[in-house]
């Protein structure tokens, strides 16, 4: 069972953080495994208490990560990824407080290239040092969700006050922004060129800021939809979801599954099927 408290940012940080999540999880001591797959989007997870999930990998030979440097993170920081990685593993009692960021949201506050982080897994201490583990020991203290709200949303407040170059991060927000509301308006080519770069310039700072290529993004943002849809409308058949997502037929989102979550939509469901999840709003 998952109990999730949702809060949406408020003034300068709603272009930046999509939510802060507060997830109480309880396994009643039953095995319960959460895939790490594709993801278009940067979280910072904080675990608030003293369990924290395992990590498991598919293989310890994926390209470009090193299974071995996963270790049980109480402060974890989990870049933009581009594939299924593996399997966090739950049983018995956790919380867990969770930073999840709009495109442009991470590099922009903490001035660090999203595509050092992507497909990785860090410590959010050795990123951040002191700073991020005093906002961690705040968090510890058996406050309220809305109290935790608080302190972080300041907290990231006073990192995008200290950042003199958000310029340099605005054209990036206005070609993201449009490859999630309106993905199949604009090529890579008309998003250049309102954002006043070459298409070879455009990419290479859509990497920096966002972590992986516009076209990547567009996919991987697609799946989650896709996953997210079906996990919260059991109902609907896999033909509903690629209408309501976007894909053009069953082998197109088969495609998609397999690269991303290792397996076939109904494959995927059948071994990691979602827990029963409560949803409250702020």
């Amino acid at each position: 069972m998952v109990k999730t408290k949702i809060a949406s940012p408020t003034g300068i940080l709603q272009d930046y953080i999509h939510s802060f999540e507060l997830r109480e999880v309880d396994t009643f001591n039953e095995v319960m495994k959460k895939p790490c797959h594709g993801s278009h989007e940067v979280l910072i997870s904080l675990i608030i208490g003293s369990n924290r999930p395992m990590f498991k990998p598919i293989s310890k030979h994926i390209s470009g990560f090193n299974c071995d440097d996963v270790k049980p993170l109480f402060s974890g920081v989990i870049g933009v990824q581009s594939n299924m990685k593996g399997f966090f593993i739950f049983q018995g009692r956790y919380k867990i407080f969770t930073i999840q960021f709009q495109p442009i949201g991470f590099s922009s506050i903490f001035q660090i290239p999203v595509n050092t982080i992507t497909d990785q897994f860090f410590d959010a201490k050795d990123l951040f040092h002191l700073e991020f583990e005093d906002l961690h020991e705040q968090l510890h203290e058996n406050i309220t969700f809305q109290k935790m709200v608080i302190l972080t949303q300041n907290f990231l407040e006073r990192k995008l006050a200290s950042n003199q170059t958000l310029w340099k991060s605005e054209a990036i927000r206005k070609a993201s922004n449009s490859l999630i509301y309106e993905p199949n308006a604009y090529s890579m080519e008309q998003l250049a060129f309102h954002s006043n770069m070459s298409l070879k310039t455009f990419e290479r700072k859509f990497i920096e800021i966002v972590g992986i290529r516009p076209k990547l993004y567009t996919r991987i943002r697609r799946f989650n939809q896709a996953l997210k849809l079906k996990q919260y409308h059991t109902e609907l058949n896999w033909l509903d979801v690629c209408v309501e997502t976007g894909y053009f037929d069953l082998n197109h989102l088969n495609k998609d599954f397999k690269a991303l979550a290792g397996n076939p939509p109904a494959s995927f469901f059948k071994n990691t099927p979602p827990p029963d999840e409560d949803f409250s709003h702020l």
